[in-house]
């Protein structure tokens, strides 16, 4: 955890880097296809005939498979990767194989095909020329070759025409994150991390005595209305609830509600808001109001659940000085 020039909180390495979200996966596509144009690379087998036939059927053409010459054609299998949260007209690469006897797909086009997951569904559709590698040479005497060339890329041939449903949130509505190499030093290194990220810009540069005179100068000051919630057993403080009244609107505002880590993810937060909702329903306030950091995401979420709706965005600026 360090601060760049500007002062902001920054990770390095990217937490990005070294984890991805739980519950999503990449999706792999299948599908078959007809690569066409090829000068005498191209297989005559009765597999590729067929599939050209019924191509120029479905576009009108009354032939036999008598009448399909082969030799400029052959069928490939087309790979893909769907990533997550692709989006509708996103375009991606497609990879074409030879499964027949052709023996390249140089100055080839493929034609219009469709790639499957595992569903069943269709993804992605691809179409357009084949790049291959390497090289080969041929005179009348000899004949020279250089990697292989039953295989190559469609480079964003493939067009995504249907979304596949991902949340960044996992079943428990939580931001779950997994580690690319598991091990618990990286998982509480991670989890630091956050949480110092979170803790936001004024971390650290306000002392805890200015920090209450600011609570305390945001509406009248009711003593009645500042909580402190204690642990059953020992009785030991873990998290508090900071509310003010505005009069001129009839508004109750929570000025600020925390827990510590041991306290959090066991329903606690959420009775915290009901108990204040119950009290600004007791005293009769028109209005239950508060402001949140836009980046703490499982707080936006608790106050949804809540009732809670946004009105406005505004913007807090600092500057360090010294």
């Amino acid at each position: 955890v360090a601060q760049n020039t500007i002062g902001e909180t920054v990770l390095r390495p990217r937490i990005r880097s070294i984890t991805k979200l739980h519950n999503s996966m990449p999706h792999q596509l299948v599908g078959l296809g007809i690569v066409t144009g090829l000068e005498k690379t191209g297989s005559s087998d009765r597999g590729t005939r067929q599939a050209m036939l019924n191509i120029v059927r479905q576009l009108g053409l009354n032939l036999t498979i008598a009448d399909v010459v082969g030799g400029t054609s052959t069928l490939v299998t087309l790979t893909c990767t769907l990533p997550p949260f692709a989006k509708e007209g996103q375009e991606i690469d497609v990879k074409c194989e030879v499964m027949t006897d052709a023996s390249s797909l140089r100055k080839g086009t493929l034609l219009r095909a469709e790639l499957k997951g595992v569903d069943g569904q269709t993804y992605v559709v691809a179409q357009g020329p084949v790049v291959v590698s390497g090289y080969l040479a041929e005179g009348t005497n000899a004949k020279v070759s250089k990697d292989a060339n039953a295989s190559g890329w469609v480079p964003n041939g493939g067009q995504v025409i249907r979304e596949e449903p991902c949340s960044f949130f996992s079943e428990s509505g939580a931001l779950e994150l997994q580690l690319l190499n598991p091990s618990p030093f990286n998982a509480a290194a991670v989890a630091a991390g956050v949480a110092t990220t979170l803790d936001g810009a004024l971390t650290g540069l306000r002392d805890i005595e200015d920090v209450i005179e600011g609570h305390k100068a945001v509406g009248p000051f009711d003593p009645q209305l500042w909580s402190v919630v204690l642990e059953s057993a020992q009785r030991h403080p873990v998290g508090c609830v900071l509310l003010s009244e505005i009069p001129a609107r009839r508004a109750l505002e929570l000025v600020y509600l925390g827990l510590v880590p041991e306290a959090r993810g066991c329903g606690m937060a959420r009775a915290l808001m009901l108990r204040t909702l119950g009290i600004a329903s007791r005293r009769a306030f028109e209005i239950a109001t508060l402001a949140v950091d836009a980046a703490n995401a499982p707080a936006i979420r608790l106050y949804r659940r809540c009732g809670y709706t946004r009105i406005a965005n505004r913007v807090a600026l600092i500057k360090r000085l010294g």
